[in-house]
């Protein structure tokens, strides 16, 4: 069941955030809806003051370092406005002087927040400007910072996961073992020229002594019969 925090029985808590870094932007639209809000941004002073009139916020968070025109002044404009002056305005900055925090009560600010943003002192600080309970189900810290399945305290804790099932085990057949091929030797034998046979002649000179030597110089062979 989706939880919204609300003022009325009809309609949800909208809040307008007015920051020139658009990581900033990010973590607190994420921590916001988390909250139970409805969100809404603008980059800048004049597009801050555009956004408001028409979509009628029920708070805004206000940055005071902006480029064009400063949060301070823009908080200005906000309360100069009829169309806007009763929209509690919240600032949102890393200054923590005191003449800047006098500054913005004296420019119509309905409360201060230093840089790097609590999630935890924001949320207190909304509920407290709107006069309203605290969401259960915000967070502690930003993205990135806080620990899973971490919630507020009083937070009913989230229901265990349920484990996860076996994952089937296929039926496969075991392989068949390797098959050895006997594959034929097709290289054939090296070729051996035979030499031709060397005509030899016997010589005896010691009676029962025979040896056969080559005869260097053979006759030639008679010519073939005509």
């Amino acid at each position: 069941m989706e939880f919204f925090a609300k003022k009325d029985k009809d309609k949800a808590i909208r809040i307008l955030s007015i920051e020139d870094s658009r990581l900033i932007q990010e973590i607190l639209e994420f921590e916001i809806r988390y909250m139970g809000y409805e969100f809404v941004s603008a980059f800048d002073g004049e597009e801050g003051v555009k956004t408001a009139e028409k979509e009628q916020p029920d708070l805004i968070l206000l940055d005071n370092q902006m480029p064009g025109i400063s949060g301070l002044a823009t908080c200005l404009r906000l309360k100069q406005n009829r169309k806007t002056a009763h929209i509690p305005v919240i600032m949102c900055t890393g200054e923590s002087l005191m003449d800047t925090v006098e500054k913005a009560i004296k420019n119509g600010a309905a409360g201060y927040i230093n840089k790097p943003i609590n999630v935890e002192q924001l949320k207190m600080k909304i509920a407290q400007v709107l006069k309203i309970k605290v969401p259960a189900g915000a967070r502690q810290a930003a993205p990135g910072t806080v620990k899973e399945n971490e919630t507020s305290p009083g937070a009913p804790a989230p229901p265990p996961l349920p484990p996860f099932p076996p994952l089937p085990q296929p039926n496969e057949p075991p392989a068949p073992p390797p098959v050895e091929v006997m594959v034929p030797n097709t290289e054939s034998p090296p070729l051996v020229s035979a030499a031709p046979p060397v005509p030899t002649t016997t010589v005896s000179g010691t009676p029962g002594v025979t040896a056969s030597v080559p005869v260097l110089n053979p006759p030639a062979p008679p010519p073939p019969p005509t």
